[in-house]
């Protein structure tokens, strides 16, 4: 593990597992292979996005365990890790996504994690940014999400799972949803969630071969389900929906299965 000042200039971490700035944002954590963060406290980590991102890791089977990372840029930043496990920590109070997955981030887990109060995304997987992710028994609650088609969860990428989470209360304003999966998230499965008093829908689709099965899906502020025009094949079965504002399940396009 490498930590860099605000100057780039490389430091070290020493042997205290609590690392906080003076300030905002003027330090960063670089894994690019062995990366264990385990029962530490990481406050104020980051100025920017990549490699600036706060705790950035470029490495294969990393290891994020036990933690506190919060008043970061991002909180976890991953770009072309694969097979990484972050689990049981507090990620909360980042100025931009709680954990984030960049270009070729595959088959990694996240699970039994906090992630609140971030100023944008709870977990968001970018265009490219990784298959085969799962996240799963994590309490996604109260994230800002920052703008138009943001959400709680967004997912921009193929064959991810997305399985018994709690994602409540996400999004300040319209166009911000429970979970979000843009036209390059087919093949995902989302199931056994709860989800609930999302800005905007609760769930919001606008890929293909997705499965929304045995969630439960309440207090919506739109649609329980959206199925934007275009998408198709998506199949919709053995949720309990209710108490939304507009419609439970509303399918703007044909070809989708509902059960």
């Amino acid at each position: 593990m490498w930590v860099y000042d605000v100057d780039k200039n490389l430091t070290t971490a020493g042997g205290s597992s609590v690392i906080k700035s003076n300030g905002s944002y003027n330090y960063t954590f670089r894994a690019y292979s062995n990366f264990e963060l385990m029962q530490s406290e990481v406050y104020g980590a980051g100025y920017g996005s990549g490699s600036l991102a706060g705790i950035y890791i470029e490495a294969n089977n990393a290891k994020i365990f036990g933690s506190i990372i919060k008043d970061g840029y991002y909180g976890i930043y991953l770009q072309s890790a694969n097979n990484a496990n972050i689990s049981t920590n507090i990620v909360r109070d980042n100025n931009l996504d709680g954990i984030f997955l960049a270009s070729g981030s595959n088959r990694n887990v996240i699970e039994n994690n906090n992630l609140s109060y971030n100023a944008d995304e709870g977990i968001e997987i970018g265009s490219n940014g990784g298959v085969n992710n799962t996240i799963r028994l994590n309490r996604i609650i109260n994230n800002s999400c920052g703008g138009v088609n943001s959400g709680g969860i967004v997912i921009s990428d193929a064959n991810n799972t997305v399985f018994s989470n709690v994602i409540a209360d996400n999004g300040n304003n319209g166009d911000e949803y429970g979970i979000y999966l843009t036209s390059n998230a087919y093949g995902t499965n989302i199931s056994n969630n709860n989800i609930s008093n999302n800005n905007d829908d609760n769930v919001n689709i606008e890929s293909y071969n997705n499965k929304i099965v045995n969630n439960n899906i309440t207090y919506a502020r739109e649609e329980g389900i959206q199925v934007i025009q275009g998408a198709y094949n998506n199949t919709i079965r053995e949720n309990y929906i209710e108490n939304t504002t507009s419609f439970g399940i509303f399918i703007q396009s044909d070809n989708n299965s509902l059960i």
